[in-house]
């Protein structure tokens, strides 16, 4: 799904109207219409509900109007309070003010403070719809006072667009802002929604169509866009009931050493609970045993190390590139270490690649004063970065704003020729042609040690299952967080751990197969 910023959004609307010929009156009332019948479907029967409205002076207080009177019509009892006079209202706004006047919802201006102060009642659910989109820094006046007002309401609190105070392109929280419970995004979503910064402000996002056209869509080029589970379904590989181990992949992941042998054994896990046909974990030769006690499903392979220093040497270097012939691709990283050594054979075995790889954690160190090594290499790369490794990595401060981040991983993804997952909150991902991938899933109980080698380990599964780079990081992504997202119902997001995400995985198969064979019926 696209997802665009405010002033994008605000353009297709300009073409929409200008140029597609639909009136913006329709669209206000396709708007106001879906939330309200989102609403119903989420908080219904609506029917002697009392609602609170707040509706600014703008497009995003006539979006809250056409809700309101939707709820009325419904059989909510609906007070709507507005930043009057009515004279400040958007045109559109005022043709839908005029509009509820006609009903039997109670509207009451807002003027002064002594108005804020008369906002009181029992009400069963509150609707902000005061600045929406529109918000530019934090909200000022009496729109200040009409967040503060919601905020005192001990009821379900839905956003319209966005909540009152949230910059939507950078994900930033000002204050005041509105505390939703859910927010209903009209027609596109926005990059800044989905920053873990502002998430206990947004609740759970669901898009509402407002009757744009493919026509008015196509003219967005920013090639942004978030997965969603119907788009994950349709990126499982496929299975046949005649398959068997070398159908579904043979993945090497070189990985482990002393005092690190858990990140191999959680790569290994996250590939093989995603349908990997055969793993081999090559490590160092005095890891190997500790690796093999914990590795029932997976074959170690024990490879010559520095000294005994329990870190793979450069000697092995042959040994590597013989066990690469006759598997399908590689995961390097993982609890590798970072000897010399160590390094000096991963920009060996990188730089002679034919086949797909992932190279994660340890793994990317060598290539910090090393870039050519991966522009050069001719296999398909994915590499996956958090924050401070692609910090190291590509010599640029990675930055919290989300617009800006998701430009540093478009621009990092097409210098180097990779596909880049900037693992966070959201992650990202970037393709090499300069598409860009919001990540919808996952909590802050996957900020834990471990996570991100089984995100390593199925990335390479699906590589290895004939996944183009993008499609195999965009799935992995999608499915790890879901599977986070399971293992936090069972666990709690405070006390889940790495394999605790290993374990949810076939929830999650069952979970999106489920969704795939229902969509196909």
């Amino acid at each position: 799904m696209l997802v665009v910023t405010s002033e994008e959004m605000r353009a297709l609307d300009r073409y929409a109207i200008d140029i597609a010929r639909i009136p913006s009156l329709d669209l206000m009332e396709n708007a106001g219409r879906g939330v309200a019948e989102r609403i119903i479907a989420d908080y219904g029967p609506i029917a002697g509900k009392r609602v609170a409205c707040f509706a600014g002076s703008g497009n995003n207080g006539g979006d809250g109007f056409v809700i309101s009177r939707h709820l009325q019509h419904a059989g909510a009892t609906v007070v709507c309070w507005y930043l009057a006079p009515r004279a400040n209202l958007s045109p559109d706004a005022a043709t839908n003010y005029d509009l509820l006047q006609r009903t039997h919802v109670t509207v009451r201006p807002v003027i002064s403070d002594a108005d804020i102060l008369r906002i009181e009642g029992e009400f069963d659910i509150a609707i902000d719809a005061i600045l929406g989109t529109g918000s530019q820094g934090p909200p000022r006046g009496l729109a200040a006072e009409m967040v503060t007002a919601i905020n005192r309401l001990s009821v379900p609190v839905v956003a319209c667009d966005a909540p009152t105070g949230i910059d939507v392109d950078n994900g930033i929280a000002y204050d005041p802002h509105v505390r939703a419970d859910k927010t209903y995004a009209l027609a596109l979503p926005k990059p800044g929604l989905f920053a873990g910064s502002v998430r206990d402000a947004i609740g759970p996002i669901e898009i509402v169509p407002i009757g744009l056209t493919s026509e008015v869509l196509g003219q967005n080029q920013a090639r942004r866009f978030v997965t969603t589970a119907t788009e994950a379904t349709t990126l499982l590989p496929q299975r046949s009931a005649a398959g068997h181990k070398g159908t579904f992949g043979k993945l090497l992941i070189l990985a482990g050493s002393t005092g690190l042998t858990g990140a191999s054994v959680l790569a290994a896990g996250g590939a093989l609970r995603s349908g990997a046909g055969l793993v081999t974990v090559a490590t160092a030769e005095s890891v190997q045993p500790v690796i093999a006690t914990k590795l029932l499903e997976g074959m170690p392979y024990a490879l010559p190390e520095v000294r005994k220093r329990g870190v793979i040497a450069l000697r092995a270097l042959g040994e590597v590139r013989q066990l690469l012939h006759d598997r399908d691709g590689l995961v390097v990283g993982p609890g590798l270490g970072r000897h010399y050594e160590t390094q000096e054979l991963i920009r060996r075995t990188v730089s002679a690649l034919d086949k797909p790889a992932v190279i994660d954690a340890d793994g990317l160190y060598p290539f910090r004063d090393n870039l050519d090594y991966l522009t050069d290499c001719l296999a398909p790369l994915v590499l996956t970065p958090h924050d401070g490794e692609l910090e190291r990595l590509y010599d640029r401060p990675v930055p919290t704003e989300m617009l800006s981040r998701l430009e540093l991983v478009r621009e990092a993804a097409t210098h180097l020729g990779v596909t880049l997952v900037l693992k966070g909150a959201p992650t990202i991902v970037g393709a090499s042609d300069g598409s860009l991938w919001i990540n919808p899933t996952g909590n802050d109980g996957l900020a834990t040690g471990g996570t991100g080698d089984v995100l390593a380990g199925m990335i390479g599964t699906f590589l290895v299952q004939g996944l183009a780079p993008a499609d195999a990081a965009r799935l992995g992504v999608y499915a790890h967080g879901l599977a986070g997202d399971f293992a936090a119902e069972d666990f709690t997001r405070r006390g889940m751990v790495a394999s605790d995400v290993v374990a949810a995985l076939p929830d999650v198969w069952r979970s999106l197969e489920t969704a795939a064979v229902a969509r196909n019926r």
